[in-house]
C-alpha cells in the first residue's frame, strides 16, 4: 500500500511534469504577406529598394535583409531598416545601375512573440540565363525544440511547481493543529531553495539561448556583448528577461528574510511574464489568450507542485502507521488539484480556438481530431479525480489500486497524443469571404449590408432595403453606418460615415474602417422620406487574408 503512494505520486510528477515541458500547440509566426520584389518576379529594370510586408509587427532587434547576386557579392546598401510608420514593414536600399542577373534577398527578423524566422526571395533583372532559385521561409513553428531549449523549459516549470506547491503547502494544504515541526520547516526551506536554483538556472541560460536563435549562431557565439545587448535592448524578450531577474531577486531576498508567504507575489509575477513571451502573445485576441495562457501556467504549477510537495516534504512519514496528518493533506490539495485540472482544459479550449479557427477545422484536420482526443482524455481523468476526491473526503479504510491505475494510464495516453497533437501543423485560418447578410426589419421591409471584400483595409460597403415585394425600396433618404470593435472589455472608439445612393436605389461606399482583423459591430441607420427611422445591427468578422 505505502510502495503503491510513493510510486502514484512519483508517475504523477513525471507526467504531468513532461505534460508541462512538452512544447505548446504552435500559432503561425511572422510570414511575409507582400514583397517588393515578389519571389520568383522578372523585372525589366532593377530596383531602388527591397520592401518586406509581415502579417504582423517584428522585432527592432537582429532584423536584417542581405542581397546578392548571382556570385555571391552584396549588393544591397548594408543598412535595414523597420518603417516608423508600420512596423510591420522592413525594407533596405539597393545599390545603382545593377546588372542585368539573378538576385536574392536573405532576409531575418524576430516575431511579434519573440521567435526568429528567415527566408530567402529570389528575383531576376533583364535577360538572364537560367531558371530562378526556390524560395524558402524558415520558422520555428516547424521545427522540433533542441535540447537547450528542453533544458531551460524543465528548469524553469520545475522551480516553478516546487516553488508554487510549497508556499500552497504552508499556507493551505498541511495544517497541523501542533504547528510546523522544525524538521518539516527544513524540509520546505530546502525544497523552496531548490526551486529558486532551478529558476534561476533556467533565467541564466535563456538570456544566451534567445540570442543564439535570435541571430542564427552557435552557443559560443552567443556570448559575444555585441548580440547579447542587442537582446536586452531591442527584442521583447530581452526586456522581459530582465524584469525577470528583478523578480527572482526578490524572491531570493523574501526566501531568507522575510515570510515565504510573500513570495507567492513575485511567483505570480514570474508566471505572468512568461505568458507574455509566447505564441499567446502574437494571436489577433492577444489580450485574452494571454489571460488564459497565464491560468495555464499557474494552474499546471499548483497541480504538479502540489503533487510534488506531498510525495517529498512527509518523507518517511509515508511508511508510519498513523497517516492521518498524510490523509488531511490529501483532502485539502484534492479540489485544488481538481479545479487546476479543470483551469487547464478551459484555459487550453480557449487559446486552442483561436488555432482551430472553425468546427469544420476541428473534425476534419489531424490537429483537431488530436485535440479532440487529448480534451476526451483529460475529461476522463477529472472525472476520476473527481472520484479520489469523493474517497477522501473522509478518511478510508482501504482503496482499490483499480482506479489509480486507470488514472495512471489515462495520463500516460494523454502524454501521446500531446506528443503527437504539438507536432501536427496547425490549421490555416479560412480564406476571408465577403460579407453579405440580410435581417428583416419591424416593418416587414429586409435590409441587406454587404461588405467587400471583408479583409483590414479599404471594404466597400454596400446595404440594400427592400419592400415586402422584394422590390428595391427607392424611398430611403439616408443611410448612415456607425462601427467599432469588439474586444472583451468592450467596444472600442466608434466611427460613423455615411453611403451614397446610386439610382437604382442602392447605397455604396468605399471606406477604410475595418483597419484590423476580429470582430465588428456595425449599426445601421437610415432614414425614409416620411422621416421614418431604420434601425438595425450587424456583427462581423474580419480575417486577415493568407498569402
Amino acid at each position: 500500500m505505502n510502495n503503491m503512494f510513493r510510486k502514484k505520486a512519483t508517475l504523477w510528477i513525471m507526467m504531468i511534469v513532461c505534460f508541462f515541458i512538452i512544447p505548446k500547440t504552435v500559432l503561425a509566426h511572422a510570414y511575409i504577406v507582400n514583397s517588393t520584389p515578389q519571389e520568383n518576379q522578372e523585372l525589366n529594370k532593377a530596383p531602388s529598394e527591397i520592401k518586406l510586408e509581415f502579417n504582423e509587427v517584428i522585432q527592432e532587434g537582429f532584423h536584417s535583409i542581405i542581397v546578392r547576386d548571382s556570385s555571391g557579392e552584396r549588393v544591397d546598401q548594408g543598412q535595414t531598416m523597420i518603417d516608423p510608420k508600420n512596423a510591420k514593414v522592413m525594407k533596405t536600399k539597393l545599390q545603382q545601375h545593377l546588372k542585368d542577373d539573378i538576385y536574392s534577398a536573405e532576409w531575418r527578423a524576430v516575431s511579434a512573440d519573440g521567435h526568429p524566422v528567415s527566408g530567402t526571395i529570389p528575383f531576376s533583372v533583364g535577360k538572364i540565363q537560367g531558371s530562378l532559385p526556390k524560395g524558402e521561409q524558415s520558422t520555428a513553428a516547424n521545427q522540433l525544440p533542441k535540447a537547450d531549449t528542453i533544458i531551460e523549459r524543465v528548469l524553469l516549470y520545475t522551480g516553478f511547481s516546487f516553488l508554487m506547491g510549497s508556499i500552497l503547502f504552508q499556507l493551505v494544504w498541511y495544517r497541523p493543529l501542533m504547528g510546523l515541526s522544525q524538521q518539516m520547516k527544513r524540509r520546505i526551506q530546502w525544497l523552496m531553495k531548490l526551486a529558486l536554483i532551478l529558476i534561476g538556472a533556467g533565467l541564466l541560460i535563456q538570456l544566451p539561448l534567445q540570442t543564439k536563435a535570435n541571430a542564427g549562431v552557435a552557443w559560443n557565439e552567443a556570448f559575444q556583448p555585441n548580440l547579447l545587448k542587442e537582446t536586452l535592448l531591442y527584442t521583447t524578450g530581452g526586456t522581459l528577461w530582465m524584469i525577470n531577474i528583478g523578480l527572482l531577486i526578490i524572491l531570493f531576498v523574501f526566501t531568507w528574510k522575510t515570510s515565504h508567504a510573500l513570495n507567492i507575489i513575485p511567483l505570480i509575477g514570474l508566471l505572468f511574464v512568461k505568458s507574455l513571451s509566447g505564441h499567446a502573445a502574437s494571436t489577433s485576441s492577444n489580450m485574452m489568450t494571454i489571460i488564459m495562457d497565464f491560468v495555464h501556467l499557474g494552474s499546471a504549477s499548483v497541480w504538479v507542485g502540489g503533487l510534488a510537495v506531498i510525495a517529498l516534504l512527509f518523507g518517511r512519514d509515508w511508511v508510519k502507521t498513523d497517516r492521518t496528518h498524510i490523509w488531511e493533506a490529501i483532502r485539502r490539495f484534492s479540489p485544488w488539484a481538481l479545479c487546476s485540472a479543470g483551469l487547464l482544459v478551459f484555459s487550453g479550449f480557449i487559446n486552442s480556438f483561436f488555432i482551430v479557427h472553425t468546427l469544420n477545422n476541428l473534425f476534419t484536420t489531424y490537429y483537431g481530431k488530436a485535440l479532440l482526443i487529448k480534451l476526451a482524455l483529460f475529461c476522463l481523468m477529472i472525472g476520476l479525480g473527481t472520484f479520489h476526491y469523493v474517497r477522501f473526503r473522509k478518511k478510508p479504510k482501504h482503496i482499490r489500486a483499480q482506479t489509480i491505475k486507470a488514472e495512471w494510464l489515462i495520463g500516460l495516453l494523454i502524454l501521446l497524443t500531446t506528443a503527437v497533437f504539438t507536432n501536427i501543423p496547425s490549421p490555416h485560418a479560412p480564406l476571408p469571404l465577403p460579407f453579405n447578410e440580410t435581417k428583416q426589419l419591424e416593418n416587414g421591409e429586409s435590409l441587406s449590408l454587404g461588405i467587400s471584400p471583408n479583409i483590414p483595409g479599404s471594404n466597400t460597403f454596400e446595404v440594400r432595403i427592400r419592400n415586402r415585394n422584394g422590390e428595391i425600396s427607392k424611398d430611403i433618404q439616408k443611410i448612415e453606418l456607425t462601427i467599432s470593435k469588439t474586444s472583451l472589455f468592450g467596444d472600442k472608439q466608434e466611427s460613423t460615415f455615411n453611403l451614397t445612393k446610386n439610382k437604382q436605389g442602392i447605397f455604396r461606399s468605399k471606406h477604410l474602417n475595418l483597419n484590423e482583423e476580429g470582430l465588428w459591430k456595425i449599426r445601421v441607420h437610415g432614414l425614409t422620406a416620411s422621416f421614418t427611422e431604420i434601425k438595425t445591427v450587424f456583427n462581423v468578422k474580419t480575417n486577415k487574408r493568407e498569402y
